[in-house]
Parts: structure tokens; C-alpha cells; sequence
């Protein structure tokens, strides 16, 4: 199913399907980005936190704008921590820190609550890519993988999930 339905099931108006589209564009080109080069541009990370923390703002995200902040500094903040704790144990990075801008954009779109399903879904979702993508390769301890699309993917399935979820629990 593609974003556009996803998102048009979970959107409650117009403005907010408006923005779910925008914030979905964003993800995308900037996973195909990191794909690619294994970078993940300011331009993509900065404006879309602007984004999402101004239309939750403004109310047209269900996220509220108390959540939103909330998610946009504890995310890249647990980010930034695996980061550094990767780096003090194996000498070297693991993590890069275009990822840790990007989840401020996806902290802020999922809010706190979302943080824990966006990452566990986003880290199984990369550890299933990299068992096939590594596969045959020699030194795979130092293959890099880009997380951004993985980031990606879990703010969005969360996003349009997560009061779903909660129900059930």
C-alpha cells in the first residue's frame, strides 16, 4: 500500500493528509539520498523538523505540539547516545550524525510516545536488510548500512499505527 493511502487512512483532515504527504516526500528523497551517498542533507533534516514541529504547532498533525518537541529532543538524543556509547566501546562510529538530525524531524512527527516503536521497527527492519545485503560479503563488521530510510520507514508505520497499537495494549 502505498504512503499516499496509508496516510490518507490515518489523516483526519485535509491540511493534515496535506502534510502527511510532505513530510512522506521528505522522507523519501532523503532515504534515496542516503541510500545512495550515505549522507543525509541539512536541507532535508533541518526543514523538515521545521515542518512537522510547525504544523503540530499550529494543530494540523494529531501529534500534539507538547509531544512533538518532547520526541524532537529525547529521539536524536537516544540516537546520539547508541552513537557515542557505539564509538567509546568499538573505536569507531556506527552511527552517523545526519541520523541523529534526521530523528528530530521523526521524533517530532511521532512524539515521545511513538520514540520505542520507531526504533524498534526501523532497527528490525535494517538488521532484515543487512542479513540479505551482506550476505557473501567478506568484512561485514565494517560494511555500512544507511539507517535514515529505516528511520524513515519506522517514523512513518508508526505514525499511521500507533493509535492502533495503543488500543490493543
Amino acid at each position: 500500500m502505498s504512503w499516499a493511502l496509508l496516510s490518507l487512512q490515518r489523516a483526519s483532515t485535509l491540511s493534515e493528509w496535506i502534510i502527511l504527504m510532505l513530510i512522506g516526500g521528505i522522507c523519501i528523497v532523503a532515504s534515496a539520498i542516503d541510500l545512495r551517498t550515505f549522507l543525509l542533507p541539512n536541507v532535508f533534516t533541518y526543514s523538515g523538523a521545521v515542518i512537522v514541529l510547525g504544523a503540530s504547532y499550529v494543530g494540523l498533525l494529531s501529534t500534539s505540539f507538547a509531544d512533538s518537541l518532547s520526541g524532537a529532543i529525547v529521539g536524536p538524543f537516544i540516537l546520539w547516545a547508541v552513537a557515542a556509547l557505539f564509538k567509546l566501546a568499538k573505536n569507531m562510529d556506527g552511527l552517523g550524525f545526519g541520523d541523529v538530525k534526521f530523528m528530530v524531524m521523526l521524533g517530532g512527527f511521532v512524539g515521545w510516545q511513538g520514540l520505542s516503536w520507531l526504533i524498534l521497527i526501523a532497527s528490525i527492519s535494517a538488521l532484515i536488510f543487512a542479513l540479505f545485503y551482506l550476505k557473501g560479503k567478506d568484512d561485514i563488521t565494517r560494511t555500512p548500512i544507511p539507517f535514515g530510510p529505516f528511520l524513515a520507514l519506522g517514523a512513518c508505520v508508526t505514525y499511521v499505527y500507533l493509535p492502533k497499537i495503543q488500543a490493543l495494549l
